[in-house]
């Protein structure tokens, strides 16, 4: 035998077992209940050596029926049918779709019988595939049955599952003025007609078109809307749009929407509004109370929402907590919680200076930051407050006996009293005295340190009571100290 021989006899056999093969695989789903379909999906068949069974309801004799079983994840409606796509896998012959429901071939209750869809084309030409559309509920069976007409034999595409509609979004952002965004729009199953999906409008944004149209053949090819942002003159700061609807009409697909996807919209406006703040005092020489005036004017011909207010107060740097506020004071005429064109706000804030803040020296540093939807956090300009210290003491001496006039014995103890008072505006601290006696003998040594106390009571303290050294005296205090000395025959002899 030739070798050319032999091979074409190994072609030939190849041939025969593949066919055998695709064969076994379209009759596995010939007998009822067939093959089980889940979702939405397409599968390539064929029908070609299939036989009816005993019973089998039968739309076209002699039947070469093929069999499938879907059940509804969902209420909904169900479409199936055979069309052929733009690209890919085809229908070679006029077909036969059927649906419907029961538990055995010979007991069936019939749901819809379609032959020939106007617009679906297979190979046998136009019109000829089918396209079956039906009401179904979630967890019922449904029997699908797949013949040719006349006893029409081939391969067939079949698509099925619920009508709906899937949206991707393929460019996610737009600028105001500048490049637009987009997403696609595509249908889950083949239709049985002509489907509309339109999309509603949005006053941040335009779209183009206003509608796509998905036939039996495009239906499976994503469509594209593309979004321009509306080009306004309001500072709207990063914002974004979204299309009022995405809805579907025609056969099968009636009132069948899709979430619309929400585009950020890229501001391309400046800011529209001022703050100013200020402080009620410039200078603070005591403790007190600073009132802080925030006013936020819109300047633009549109409202400011969300309008929310912060402020920051430190002295020297470090952080100090605001007594009140910041509290809206006026400005909300309509009491909507929106800045409307042309309203001013005015918020008020107070802080409360304590000693220590006067101890500190530094000056207060106050800034407001204004927020609102449409803009970025906007500051204000710093409202500042200086600090001015005055440290002082005044002392007061006194000696018990200034009355013996001159007539003073060997031995009399003389003590001396030593006032010292916080005349100043800062606490002074560690304060100790020094007596320049010009007696002869033992020079006195003031301690034995006691307090008169002013309001705010208790502020002033002494670390080691009568150590001669008092600790912290607060302004407007007083701390006494005394001290004693014993008259020498020397200072007798020298005063003679």
């Amino acid at each position: 035998m030739s070798r050319l021989l032999q091979t074409r006899r190994n072609a030939a056999a190849l041939a025969a077992f593949a066919y055998f093969h695709f064969a076994a695989a379209a009759f596995a789903f010939n007998a009822f209940p067939g093959e089980t379909l889940t979702g939405n999906g397409s599968i390539v068949r064929s029908n070609v050596g299939a036989t009816s069974e005993a019973g089998e309801p039968i739309a076209s004799a002699p039947g070469n029926t093929m069999w499938y079983s879907w059940t509804a994840p969902a209420n909904g409606r169900l479409t199936v049918g055979t069309c052929n796509q733009t690209a890919g896998p085809t229908t070679t012959f006029d077909t036969w779709v059927r649906v419907f429901t029961g538990s055995a071939v010979n007991a069936l209750t019939s749901l819809s019988s379609v032959n020939n869809t106007t617009g679906c084309t297979t190979g046998a030409g136009a019109n000829t595939g089918s396209v079956v559309s039906i009401a179904v509920t979630s967890g019922t069976t449904y029997r699908i049955q797949v013949d040719g007409r006349l006893a029409q034999t081939g391969t067939f595409l079949l698509h099925y599952g619920l009508a709906g509609l899937t949206v991707n979004v393929t460019d996610g952002s737009a600028t105001e003025g500048g490049d637009t965004a987009s997403f696609t729009v595509v249908l889950n199953t083949v239709p049985s007609a002509n489907v509309t999906v339109s999309v509603g409008t949005s006053p941040q944004c335009t779209r183009s078109p206003t509608s796509r149209t998905f036939t039996p053949t495009n239906w499976a090819t994503p469509q594209t809307f593309t979004i321009t942002a509306t080009n306004d003159t309001l500072y709207e700061g990063i914002h974004s749009c979204t299309q009022a609807s995405v809805t579907a009409s025609g056969d099968g697909y009636t009132g069948v929407t899709a979430t619309p996807p929400t585009i950020i919209v890229n501001d391309n406006d400046p800011a529209n509004f001022t703050i100013v703040k200020s402080a009620s005092a410039a200078n603070v020489t005591a403790p007190g109370v600073i009132t802080y005036t925030i006013v936020v004017d819109n300047i633009s011909a549109g409202n400011l929402t969300i309008p929310v207010m912060t402020d920051a107060l430190n002295q020297g740097g470090s952080p100090r907590t605001l007594a009140s506020g910041p509290t809206l004071a006026s400005g909300d005429t309509d009491g909507d919680n929106r800045v409307d064109a042309t309203e001013t706000w005015t918020y008020t804030a107070t802080y409360t200076v304590t000693q220590s803040d006067i101890d500190n020296g530094s000056t207060f540093s106050n800034i407001a930051t204004f927020d609102v939807a449409q803009s970025g956090p906007i500051p204000s300009n710093a409202a500042t407050t200086t600090v001015t210290q005055s440290p002082s003491l005044s002392t007061v001496k006194s000696a018990d006996g200034a009355s013996l006039a001159g007539n003073v014995p060997v031995g009399h103890v003389v003590t001396y009293t030593y006032a010292v008072t916080n005349s100043g505006n800062v606490t002074i601290a560690d304060i100790a005295l020094s007596d320049l006696h010009d007696g002869l003998g033992s020079p006195p040594v003031p301690g034995t340190e006691t307090l008169s106390d002013v309001a705010p009571l208790g502020d002033s303290s002494d670390a080691t009571p009568n150590n001669g050294v008092w600790s912290s005296l607060k302004p407007g205090d007083t701390a006494t100290f005394t001290a004693t000395y014993t008259i020498t025959q020397d200072d007798v002899d020298q005063r003679q």
